[in-house]
């Protein structure tokens, strides 16, 4: 299958991802790609439940009505449930976290572009406006809280350092104080997650964009990746050992992780 290929998610042996503005599954060992998705209009950012059971995904409509809304569908197909209305064209799906899907949008806010993030059941049902302030990604072991804001994927954001470049904000025994986190590097961060006892996530403060990870307390910078010419874009979850794998032209890896959005 030829094709511009985004947005990859890996659960187990299976892979999701974007291509031609639909949706696809295939497996991590290559085959054919199944398309889940028709006449959606543009659906992006596919991501499983932690379960494997269904696929969030954002689908956009672009023009003089532009808005993103959040929709939810069983992993073997069938009929997408939309799961917000709010009407913006800033609304982003961030992932799941537990059995709860998470939601960054700028809905009933008196300045466009201040996302704040929203807790939905993929059952349907009122969203709920997590207290953590402007955000647009989160990140949690159980205990620790990161939030990020201005978090772009950096092929949007390459080496800008403006006022609006990703930070992180961490509240590291959960009682709802947060402090900034990682601010002494000169870069935009984004993408967090937490893996085996270690804050991972991605940086240009060396140039180009790569994955780096650190413990808890902000030390023991590791770098992961070496790309030199070109900015890595977003790492997924997956439940697999560490590795490299083609996906089409582009190329993802897999970090064992635990569950996070």
């Amino acid at each position: 299958m030829k094709g511009y290929y985004l947005y990859p998610n890996v659960l187990g042996d299976r892979v999701l991802f974007t291509s031609d503005d639909d949706i696809y599954e295939v497996s991590l060992s290559g085959g054919e790609a199944i398309r889940l998705t028709s006449d959606m209009g543009i659906a992006v950012k596919p991501k499983f439940s932690p379960d494997g059971k269904q696929i969030a995904f954002l689908r956009r409509q672009l023009g003089e009505e532009a808005v993103s809304e959040v929709y939810v569908m069983p992993s073997d197909g069938g009929e997408a449930r939309r799961l917000t209305y709010f009407g913006s064209p800033f609304t982003d799906l961030v992932g799941w976290l537990g059995d709860k899907v998470i939601v960054s949008s700028d809905y009933h806010r008196p300045f466009s572009r201040w996302p704040e993030l929203f807790e939905v059941s993929p059952t349907g049902g009122q969203p709920i406006r997590l207290p953590y302030g402007n955000a647009t990604t989160l990140a949690t072991d159980g205990k620790a809280v990161i939030v990020g804001r201005n978090t772009a994927d950096l092929t949007y954001w390459k080496r800008y350092r403006g006022g609006t470049w990703g930070r992180f904000w961490i509240d590291r025994e959960g009682n709802g104080k947060f402090q900034k986190f990682l601010d002494e590097l000169e870069g935009n961060l984004t993408s967090p997650l937490f893996a085996n006892g270690r804050f991972y996530f991605i940086s240009d403060h060396e140039g180009i964009g790569n994955v780096y990870s650190v413990n808890i307390d902000g030390g023991d910078l590791r770098r992961h990746t070496d790309f030199r010419t070109f900015t890595q874009g977003t790492h997924r979850r997956t439940g697999r050992p560490s590795s490299s794998s083609p996906v089409g032209t582009s190329t993802w890896w897999e970090i064992p992780l635990r569950r996070s959005p």
